[in-house]
């Protein structure tokens, strides 16, 4: 009958049954009577291959059991000490690879193939210039601006006694009306070249001006002299094609890059969830090298995207390809767990307020802080360096609306000198 209990034996010969339709002959379990399951001819404890629940569970346990979030190798030895199925080591390389946790720990960043840089087709149609500092001078000069023209290669100094959006807007005015006008130029990001002044010149003469990537050399190498490497470039031009050979040396170092196994290219949609890699000058032991998941929101390029964070207060903002990681497609559920889990490698906390301001023993400034969600008797005090780096633009508009109290104007004057520009 249905509702009667089985007998022992019973129970053995339907499991044994089950074992013959599952397992071919030259993998033979046998049933442990005393144990209650199934082992392998290495005395392994046999999981059949449509437990996948069961799987799951040990994967969860050999990976991040007493032991910790272990690597594949350790995962898949602690395994299959104890355990067997057909798939097992797929199976574990598969489940470690969407460990969230291990994803945002692992520091790997994977390199993209490189864009095209801009590079002109005759004289004066594109510019590189960038600020270089040398040992003071007699006269108080220290700084030399170096301007370049892409395709000729021919270079202007504009010495200057400091790195000013003027003395750059000076150095852009004295090559237009001695060389004529350049619709189109390239320097870094720096606050003496991205700044009103330049902008309002731009915008005068209808020009275009690319900003380059920071921490990427290779895209602005052009205005990066190296003398010896020009010489060499020199004497190999003396009997060849000048653009036959610019274009062959251009394009033999993105292909040799391109053809690495490791060189993958980005391919993140709208509403894919990514990890982001963050950048921290003093990381504590704990802090992860990846954040989020966050949510593509915005393909500016194929090596831009903005991504939008989702946990308050959902900040947009815009990273190169080379600093994401593929977390899961569009469509995946934003669960109470996984929002708890981004906070939490987000340092948990958001400035809601900056309360007060005062000067420590050390003679180093710090700032009351209320963070979102917790009751002002909960504020404290953190060092006004840190919340520049955390914080900069709410840190900005805060000493710029209290410029008129003194303490506040000292605390600006200090954070200048660290920083070497003006906020």
């Amino acid at each position: 009958m249905l509702g009667e209990p089985l007998e022992e034996a019973q129970i053995t010969k339907r499991a044994i049954a089950v074992a013959d339709r599952v397992v071919p002959m030259t993998n033979r379990v046998t049933w442990d009577k005393e144990q209650g399951y199934f082992v392998n001819k290495s005395g392994k404890i046999w999981i059949p291959e449509g437990a996948r629940d069961l799987q799951q569970r040990l994967c969860i346990i050999a990976h991040q059991g007493a032991a910790g979030h272990r690597g594949v190798s350790a995962t898949t030895d602690a395994l299959l000490s104890k355990f067997d199925w057909k798939s097992a080591r797929a199976d574990v390389k598969t489940f470690i690879q969407g460990c969230l946790h291990c994803l945002c720990i692992d520091g790997e960043v994977v390199p993209r193939p490189r864009g095209s840089a801009l590079h002109a087709g005759c004289p004066n149609e594109l510019i590189h210039f960038d600020w270089l500092q040398l040992p003071l001078a007699e006269n108080g000069w220290h700084y030399v601006l170096v301007m370049k023209d892409d395709m000729s290669g021919f270079c202007r100094l504009f010495p200057s006694q400091s790195v000013t959006a003027g003395a750059t807007a000076d150095a852009l005015m004295e090559w237009f009306t001695t060389h004529g006008t350049v619709l189109t130029w390239v320097s870094d990001g720096g606050s003496h070249f991205k700044n009103e002044v330049i902008h309002k010149i731009k915008k005068l003469l209808g020009a275009h001006h690319h900003i380059m990537t920071p921490h990427t050399p290779w895209a602005n190498d052009a205005a990066r002299v190296k003398f010896i490497a020009e010489l060499r470039v020199s004497l190999d031009r003396v009997h060849r094609d000048v653009i036959k050979l610019s274009k062959d040396r251009r394009e033999k170092p993105r292909e040799h890059r391109e053809m690495k196994k490791k060189v993958k290219l980005a391919k993140s949609a709208l509403g894919d969830f990514v990890l982001v890699a963050k950048v921290v000058k003093f990381p504590n032991k704990l802090a992860l090298n990846w954040r989020g998941p966050a949510r593509v929101v915005r393909a500016v390029s194929d090596y831009l995207m903005e991504v939008e964070q989702l946990v308050e207060p959902y900040d947009v903002s815009l990273h190169h390809a080379s600093r994401l990681k593929m977390y899961a497609e569009g469509g995946l559920e934003v669960t109470d767990d996984l929002v708890q889990h981004i906070a939490y490698g987000d340092e948990g906390f958001y400035v809601e307020d900056l309360v007060d301001l005062r000067c420590n023993d050390d003679g180093k400034y710090e700032l009351l802080v209320k963070w979102m969600g917790l009751d002002r008797a909960e504020a404290s005090w953190e060092p006004t360096i840190q919340l520049y780096e955390d914080i900069p633009v709410i840190l900005r508009r805060w000493i710029k609306s209290r410029q008129s109290e003194a303490v506040v104007a000292q605390l600006q004057r200090s954070l200048e000198e660290h920083l070497w520009h003006s906020l």
